[in-house]
């Protein structure tokens, strides 16, 4: 008669085997608990910054210049200076005091107490669209840019002044 059971090597072959298949796979687990928390951590800094470009386009069209609440638009390679609308959910459009800083890690905004950076964006120069041209500063208390551009390159991005199409 046959002895029944496996062997001792077929026992150790099986454990080590098991063991080799558990190791791979705790560090598959590893690797995805760590791509999921980078997409968690992410998310939050992606949309900040996606509202943060939102708010401004918002701004830029809604620009209050010579009205009774409005003021004046300065624009220096810098700093920019303006009145805008803008809307709370509880108390409907109110004016705001705007000011915009080309800042060392991007764009420094202050809008009535709101007040954030806009990373990821080269804040180093501000340029003004008008008459076909680029400005390195806006004069012009009476009247409005085009555009408005920050950065320069790759990283530039343009706002347009007033609303568009």
């Amino acid at each position: 008669m046959m002895p029944r059971g496996f062997t001792l090597i077929e026992v150790i072959v099986a454990v080590l085997l098991t063991g080799m298949v558990l190791m791979i796979a705790s560090g598959f687990v590893g690797a995805l608990t760590a791509i999921t928390e980078s997409a968690e951590a992410a998310g939050p800094a992606a949309a900040r910054h996606g509202n943060g470009h939102a708010l401004l386009r918002e701004l830029f069209a809604t620009m209050d210049l010579g009205t009774r609440t409005g003021g004046t638009f300065v624009g220096t390679p810098d700093r920019i200076e303006f009145s805008a609308w803008l809307f709370d959910p509880f108390a409907g459009a109110i004016s705001v005091d705007v000011a915009l800083t080309a800042g060392p890690h991007g764009i420094d905004v202050q809008a009535g107490d709101l007040a954030f950076t806009l990373s990821g964006v080269d804040g180093a120069s501000v340029a003004y669209f008008a008459g076909g041209a680029w400005r390195s500063e806006w004069v012009s208390g009476t009247t409005l840019p085009t555009a408005v551009q920050y950065g320069s390159g790759a990283t530039a991005v343009t706002y347009w002044i007033g609303r568009r199409g």
